[in-house]
């Protein structure tokens, strides 16, 4: 990704995680140091069936430099991209059900005080797998505080195509989301991006 390097791994007790990578050196933005505290924040007080469940964040000191690492259960299967790249194409139904269980997710998320925003829904951060369990990933943008500076904006994240409008303002609604959630749609009907 853009912030770091995830890898699978194996936990002592055997349960398999994502390890989520940030070096600290050479960081030239250190925005992205704070996209990634604040993800390992969240993810600690989420608690839904489609986010993969939090473990553990912690900062090392490596003979690459020091690095912060946010542990999570892995989430089974591969993306929704991935899937249609390799030529899945959902029924209505399938697409329909995917938008109802990204919707609960989603009504979960906002209606945590204060909302929390993911910012880049994408069928880059959906996992489905062979049973069509679906998982939110990638919590790299989320957006979880009211900001109080003038206009309310913040740092602009997400992905062309599905970013929401107000988002090339620095700003976030809970409906931006659902423009995320809508576009992706869209790349699952039709097999093209909406950018």
């Amino acid at each position: 990704g853009g912030s770091g390097h995830t890898y699978a791994a194996q936990a002592a007790d055997g349960t398999k995680v994502a390890i989520k990578v940030l070096s600290l050196r050479g960081l030239a933005d250190w925005k992205l140091f704070e996209l990634f505290e604040r993800e390992a924040r969240v993810l600690g007080s989420l608690d839904h069936p489609m986010i993969p469940r939090y473990v553990d964040d912690f900062s090392e000191e490596t003979p690459q430099g020091p690095q912060y690492c946010i542990v999570q259960e892995l989430a089974p299967g591969q993306t929704l991209q991935a899937s249609v790249d390799g030529g899945w194409r959902g029924s209505e139904d399938d697409i329909r059900s995917i938008a109802e269980r990204i919707l609960g997710a989603l009504v979960y998320l906002h209606g945590r005080m204060p909302p929390v925003i993911h910012r880049d829904l994408k069928p880059l951060n959906i996992l489905r797998d062979e049973g069509g369990k679906i998982s939110v990933v990638d919590f790299g943008s989320v957006r979880d505080r009211i900001h109080t500076t003038v206009g309310g904006g913040s740092t602009m994240v997400g992905t062309f195509g599905y970013m929401a409008p107000e988002q090339l303002r620095g700003q976030a609604e809970p409906t931006t989301d659902l423009y995320g959630l809508a576009a992706t749609l869209v790349f699952l009907l039709t097999g093209h991006s909406p950018s």
